[in-house]
């Protein structure tokens, strides 16, 4: 039975170099005895990556090819082994409410601005999977009643929740995770790469593994949301640590103009 490696919060940036991206992704799957990866693109307002890596050619690295495109989905093999990279499309909503509601598996887009219980409707409507996602400070203060109240309005199984890496390892588990599995409400787990060019090799540090039937020579989209769905996962990798999490929270607020440099992939 493959093994498959998902991570629900792939962000792909301007500084970011894609092959870097493939590549740590995919040295994360095969240690993780994945047959198969699945990066879950959550891209912003005025953004679509998406679309660059499925119309091919310069888009994506060299030794590279698409081995198959959906709509939604793009299945990319390397010519170097290892195992081959589903890219999902989706969409990062940022609500009126300062909280982030995630659109997994879908083209279409959402406006930033509009209530969270909307954009998970909306969301919804596209036959995506919509995610509350953590973010730093997101679900604290005021914003903790808009999570209750979004928790209370739609089912456990319309309404998963979604943990990244940016979640310090000595942060505490947040309450709606700690009862999300009492309530069958599904955690997913994604990286959650920043701007900065150096975490461009961030996807699969923290991620869900699945051991079930995939059949590569089939559909894409359908079967890979029927296991973010249904299938039992196991969280994978690690979040970041003290250090780790410091530089990260710096560098993103200081919002400086950053190189492709050359820096190495995370364990």
């Amino acid at each position: 039975m493959p093994r498959i490696l998902l991570d629900t919060h792939v962000h792909l940036y301007p500084a970011h170099d894609f092959a870097r991206t493939f590549d740590a992704f995919r040295r994360r799957a095969a240690r993780a005895g994945a047959g198969l990866g699945a990066m879950f693109l959550v891209e912003r307002a005025g953004q679509d990556e998406f679309a660059r890596l499925a119309a091919g050619g310069a888009a994506l690295p060299r030794g590279v090819v698409a081995a198959r495109r959906e709509n939604a989905a793009l299945l990319l093999r390397g010519d170097r082994g290892g195992p081959p990279v589903a890219i999902v499309a989706g969409r990062q909503i940022a609500c009126a409410e300062r909280v982030e509601i995630l659109a997994l598996g879908t083209r279409e887009t959402f406006p930033d601005g509009i209530a969270a219980a909307e954009a998970v409707e909306r969301a919804r409507r596209a036959d995506a999977l919509p995610v509350l996602a953590w973010g730093v400070g997101k679900w604290l203060g005021a914003r903790a009643r808009v999570v209750d109240a979004l928790l209370r309005r739609f089912p456990a199984e319309e309404l998963p929740l979604g943990d990244t890496s940016l979640r310090p390892s000595f942060w505490p588990t947040p309450g709606p995770m700690a009862v999300a599995a009492t309530l069958g409400r599904r955690v997913l787990h994604g990286s959650d790469p920043l701007p900065p060019a150096f975490e461009q090799t961030r996807a699969g540090q923290w991620a869900d593994l699945a051991d079930e039937p995939f059949d590569l020579s089939g559909p894409l989209l359908g079967p890979l949301m029927a296991v973010l769905r249904e299938a039992p996962l196991a969280p994978a990798g690690r979040r970041a640590g003290p250090v780790q999490f410091l530089r990260r929270m710096l560098a993103s607020r200081k919002r400086a103009p950053v190189q492709r440099a050359a820096a190495p992939a995370d364990a």
